[in-house]
């Protein structure tokens, strides 16, 4: 009895070579088989599809292939890594015979082929292989037409790396002729366990009745862990699913449990997408989980004594000690320091004005500035000359009073301007001009003699000058 026969299966649903009747039609396999066919049917040019190991791109190629082929399209499909030269090659894979120029058969064939109005196809997997004369040789087919009608159409299937190949100089500007780009991407968790459910019903044998049903096969344990561990690669889910029936079978058991997963996935370290802790789990076993357990019991009990010694009573803390605090020293109080008082100097006096009288200082009373008063101009009054006293009669000389009369004409001559009365400098102390009046200012006496002058017949009159 086969595992086949437990598992109530007709075929190995999981078998690693590619099989297009295996095809799962996610949606990122669907569009790029539309792509490519619609790229190959609209004679677009080259198309490129990259990917990475076990994405699925060798199936999707053959199942284009497939496709092409029920169109009467004539398909080579050949492998960059053991064809040699690709003219050669795609000679040998169009059953050509061998020429000294292989571009010429290939010439005469692709032209027979249009003529028949045949679709003509190369697809060449592995290409980031190619040597950089290759690339120039797959420029000169790609230049091949008949009233702007490609009569090669080329596909190309490699890694990333056939990215970088192309951005070199050597690549024979192959770039500019790809018109198309594609990507294979990884399965999700939910399409990882459409595409296990979709091999297992395809590998079912047929059914008499609608009505018969067969036993699930996988866990939802053992589903999510084989798409944890595959990180969504076709190839490696592949892989380790047959593993796991396997190891289910050895055991007798007809469900496969994540227990029989994670010991597939101990067989492929080197494939296993996922923690690097998680790795060393499954690779070191049992040990080190009992050793993780002995440390987290460690370091549990220590936090917990540190815990509860924190946390003990005030009760059985044992009482303070207690520190002598030092004495501060007394501060003497530094002596005052007295200031002689501040003497005011008084505002100097003008030059012009006349020094005042001295007199006891009166009370200081501030009264408001008072607007200057222009004095009338007085004319002088000429004084009428004395006798001079004989040298025993010497009589006293008394001064006559001025009268003041009002001025009809001003005298010719400049007039002098009296001045203004200057403010006081401190508004708080009382101007010598405002405290008391100057003394009256005795009128000037004649120089001429009024007796001598009629005496010597001058003409020189009392108040009149020379």
């Amino acid at each position: 009895m086969t595992y086949l026969d437990h598992f109530f299966l007709a075929i190995p649903p999981f078998a690693s070579t590619p099989d297009p009747s295996f095809f799962f039609p996610s949606h990122n396999y669907s569009n790029i088989v539309a792509s490519l066919e619609f790229a190959i049917r609209r004679d677009f040019g080259i198309v490129k599809l990259v990917g990475e190991d076990g994405t699925g791109k060798t199936t999707l190629s053959r199942l284009l292939q497939d496709n092409l082929a029920r169109d009467h399209a004539t398909v080579a499909m050949l492998d960059a890594r053991g064809a040699g030269r690709i003219l050669a090659a795609l000679c040998e894979c169009f059953g050509l015979q061998a020429e000294a120029d292989p571009f010429e058969s290939l010439k005469r064939f692709l032209l027979s082929q249009n003529h028949f109005g045949r679709l003509t196809v190369a697809i060449i997997d592995e290409a980031h292989h190619l040597e950089p004369e290759d690339f120039k040789a797959l420029v000169r087919l790609e230049r091949l037409d008949v009233e702007k009608k490609k009569l090669l159409q080329i596909v190309l299937l490699g890694h990333s790396q056939l990215d970088e190949r192309l951005e070199l100089p050597d690549s024979g500007e192959l770039a500019r002729y790809i018109v198309f780009s594609l990507a294979t991407q990884p399965l999700n968790d939910e399409e990882c366990r459409r595409y296990l459910l979709h091999r297992l019903r395809l590998a079912r044998p047929p059914v008499e009745t609608e009505a018969e049903e067969f036993p699930p096969v996988f866990s939802d344990a053992a589903l999510e862990q084989l798409a944890r561990w595959s990180g969504g690669v076709p190839h490696v889910l592949n892989l380790l699913a047959e593993s796991a029936l396997q190891k289910a079978f050895v055991e007798g058991v007809k469900l496969v449990q994540s227990a029989h997963v994670l010991k597939a996935a101990r067989a492929y370290p080197n494939l296993v997408a996922g923690r690097p802790s998680r790795l060393a789990l499954l690779r070191t076993g049992r040990k080190f989980f009992l050793i993780l357990a002995l440390v987290v019991a460690l370091v549990s009990a220590v936090a917990t004594l540190v815990e509860v010694r924190e946390r003990r009573l005030p009760s059985e803390l044992p009482p303070p000690v207690p520190v002598e605090q030092p004495k501060p020293e007394p501060v003497k109080p530094e002596p005052a320091k007295v200031e002689p008082p501040k003497v005011q100097a008084p505002p100097p006096v003008p030059a012009s004005a006349p020094a005042p009288a001295p007199k006891p200082e009166p009370a200081k009373v501030v009264a408001p500035p008072a607007p200057p008063v222009v004095a009338p101009v007085v004319a002088p009054q000429p004084k009428p000359e004395q006798k001079p006293a004989k040298p025993n009669q010497v009589k006293p000389v008394m001064p006559k009073p001025v009268k003041v009369a009002p001025v009809k004409a001003a005298p010719a001559g400049p007039q002098p301007v009296p001045e203004e009365a200057p403010a006081p400098s401190n508004p708080g102390q009382i101007s010598p001009d405002d405290a008391a009046p100057p003394p009256p200012v005795a009128a000037p006496k004649p120089d001429v003699d009024l007796n001598d002058a009629m005496k010597a017949g001058s003409g020189v009159y009392p108040g009149q000058r020379r």
